[in-house]
């Protein structure tokens, strides 16, 4: 009788693993939707060093700051700067003074932060 009792716990206790493992698998998103993406927010922070490294070099060079397109024309940049990773990047630039570099979703998503960075390098996050 014991031996039953033991067998009929554990079949229980497999059910119930069971059933716990099934429900937290299948949350999420609705069945047949898009999963949602995330953000590459290291790409982009990487994206922004790069674009301020070659802003810092182009200033050796032509004693100003570079727009996006005077970077990616004079092959200070190896990649379009304009949009990559789910973002739209910016630069303001104040000739030889200062400049500030913005990343912005390309379409607003919860989760997905805008990120700056200006001539101190340091990248910020709204």
């Amino acid at each position: 009788m014991s031996k039953m009792f033991g067998l009929v716990s554990l079949l229980i206790v497999l059910v119930i693993g069971a059933y716990l493992f099934k429900t937290q698998m299948t949350t999420g998103a609705p069945k047949g939707a898009a999963p949602m993406p995330t953000a590459d927010v290291v790409g982009v922070k990487t994206d922004l060093i790069a674009i301020g490294q070659a802003e810092r070099m182009y200033l050796i060079s032509k004693n100003q700051y570079a727009t996006l397109s005077q970077l990616e024309q004079g092959n200070y940049i190896a990649f379009s700067g304009h949009k990559r990773h789910g973002y739209r990047y910016s630069a303001q630039v104040n000739g030889g003074q200062s400049f500030t570099l913005t990343a912005v979703p390309l379409h607003p998503t919860p989760g997905w932060p805008t990120l700056s960075m200006d001539a101190s390098m340091q990248i910020t996050q709204h």
